[in-house]
């Protein structure tokens, strides 16, 4: 008995462990449970219920349309023609993964698409559920012979593709759309986050398939803004016409010509050859990518003698000289141990300050210089908007180079007193003579006339006056001493039948990069602005390193007089004098 009763025992004490055990497993279990159950349904509530939401709930990305861009054009319904539009494209994907007959897929894309078998059987030979696009910008028709085929694996996706209907004209004011759509130089970069607009969402429900059944929510799509430029796509393709025949005739490398209203500082036309077709720029990537800059705002070069007026300008407006001014000059002067010279080594003699001008005298300017000290004169250069950007809405303007007043010498300020030892960009030089033509008041200029956003809102740039460069009284006797320039000096194939205009020519030297001057080949120049007594338009034409003739006066002049004329018939402006 003693003995039964000690086994008993032992039992009974082993059967409370397990019992206690298990009271404790149970008790553990049920907070553990509770536990998950309150960090599942409390803590990690959003969690799940993202989860959750991801199997039903579809977001769908709105893509906004880019702004177009127009030129003007007076004959066009509306008064304006499309510069930059969007066309309906296609983007040709495949999801490997799905794909059965890899080889007979290869060969039917490659076929229609017209790119390599191999190249694209490796691509999709794998099981991944995404590769890149193997073809974008692909045509309605093409697409339709795709999607007849049938093929598994194989979708479709709209695209939008810029599209230039112009081509080369004025391409280097549009700029370009780049592979990842973002706007590159010229007005597209400039305005890239105008024209880009933003894209919109839609949330909603999906079935099983993924296919959507029902909208949650939907967030519209913002278009970019439209561009209406200054461009008059008229006078912009005359003007790249009469550019292209003069570079041509006189044999030049480069050239350049912009027109602005005189009154406004619009751009009415601003052209430079070479150039390059936007609707496929990737081709002049290859070799060309500087064609991409435009000259005419990014270019710095020395003007030569068109800066004689304005530099004329400065010592009229500081009452140091009138046009009637008159000395004797020589041939030569000596500044610091260096000479300088007419061209041609001519002696001119006895002369007016008007004189000066038809015979573009390097020795009588070094003398008028000579008449301003350094800081008056480097204060006209800055009234003028020499070395500083005008800030035109353009990508990739350059601020020219006028020197430091503490660099300043004797022979710096007679070699800038002929356009010599300061550097500009041409859309500099033609608003200092904007600035003659206007009365003296400099404008900045301005190449996108108005921006219409996506909601119908109007914002149109009004014509700003930057600086009052020099008196009214002062623009005007130039602009008489510039016109007798053109009636009387050496500029006389630039005259117009029944018009008075005013203008000046410029044969400048070309910097060498390690000092000194190029000894043949030069830079000719001609600015001037039409009609003199009432100027509707200024204008500049650039050639680089014509071989026909040595001067402007014969490259340029005859040119000037040509477009002259044609810009005055177009305006309408009736003859002011005898034919």
């Amino acid at each position: 008995m003693f003995n039964t009763n000690s086994n008993l025992g032992k039992r009974n004490s082993s059967d409370e462990k397990r019992i206690s055990f298990l009271i404790w497993g149970a008790i553990f279990l049920t907070f553990f449970c509770s536990y998950e159950l309150f960090s599942k349904s409390v803590l990690e509530h959003k969690n799940y219920l993202a989860m959750a939401k991801d199997q039903y709930i579809i977001e769908k990305q709105l893509p906004s349309s880019r702004g177009l861009i127009y030129f003007s054009d007076k004959n066009s319904y509306g008064g304006y023609y499309p510069m930059a539009t969007n066309e309906d494209k296609y983007q040709v994907l495949v999801v490997p993964k799905n794909i059965k007959d890899k080889t007979s897929t290869a060969q039917q894309l490659a076929k229609i698409l017209n790119i390599d078998e191999k190249e694209l059987f490796d691509a999709i030979n794998n099981d991944k559920p995404y590769i890149p696009p193997i073809a974008k910008k692909q045509s309605k028709e093409t697409v339709a012979n795709i999607l007849g085929l049938k093929l598994d694996g194989v979708m479709i996706m709209a695209e939008k593709d810029r599209l230039y209907p112009e081509d080369n004209l004025a391409s280097q004011i549009v700029g370009f759309l780049d592979a990842e759509n973002v706007g590159r130089y010229g007005v597209e970069g400039y305005y890239n986050n105008n024209l880009t607009g933003k894209s919109g969402e839609i949330v909603g429900e999906k079935d099983i398939f993924g296919r959507f059944i029902s909208e949650e929510n939907k967030i519209n799509p913002q278009n970019g803004d439209n561009l209406y430029l200054t461009i008059d796509r008229n006078i912009q393709y005359m003007a790249m016409q009469y550019l292209n025949k003069n570079m041509s005739e006189m044999k030049a490398d480069r050239g350049s010509i912009i027109i602005v209203e005189a009154k406004t500082g619009k751009i009415m036309a601003m052209a430079s050859n070479p150039d390059y077709n936007p609707n496929s720029y990737f081709d002049t990537a290859k070799d060309h990518p500087d064609y991409f800059t435009n000259p005419i705002i990014s270019n710095e070069y020395e003007p030569g003698s068109i800066m004689k007026p304005i530099v004329m300008s400065m010592a009229i407006d500081s009452g140091k000289v009138q046009p009637d001014t008159e000395d004797i000059f020589g041939g030569s002067v000596t500044v610091q141990g260096y000479t300088i010279q007419n061209a041609m080594f001519r002696t001119f003699g006895k002369e007016t300050m008007t004189k000066v001008l038809e015979n573009s005298d390097n020795v009588a300017m070094v003398w008028v210089s000579q008449k301003l000290d350094f800081s008056e004169m480097r204060k006209y250069f800055e009234k003028y908007g020499f070395g500083k950007i005008t800030d035109i809405d353009l990508d990739g303007e350059a601020a020219g180079n006028l020197l430091a007043i503490d660099d300043w010498r004797d022979i710096s300020r007679a070699t800038m007193a002929f356009g010599q030892g300061v550097s500009v960009t041409p859309l500099q030089m033609v608003m200092a003579y904007q600035a003659i033509a206007n009365e003296g008041k400099l404008m900045k200029p301005y190449i996108v006339d108005k921006i219409v956003k996506d909601n119908g809102d109007v914002v149109e740039t009004q014509p700003k006056q930057i600086e009052e460069v020099v008196s009214r009284e002062t623009a005007n006797k130039v602009k008489d001493m510039l016109v007798s320039v053109v009636d009387n000096g050496y500029d006389l194939q630039g005259k117009v039948a029944g018009y008075k205009v005013a203008g000046k020519t410029g044969t400048a030297q070309i910097p060498k990069s390690d000092g000194g001057y190029e000894e043949t080949d030069t830079i000719h120049s001609f600015a001037g602005f039409l009609p003199a007594n009432d100027p509707k338009y200024v204008v500049l034409i650039i050639l680089n390193r014509p071989k026909k003739f040595n001067f402007a006066s014969s490259t340029i002049a005859p040119y000037f007089s040509k477009i002259a004329s044609w810009l005055l018939n177009y305006a309408e402006i009736k003859p002011t004098e005898n034919q």
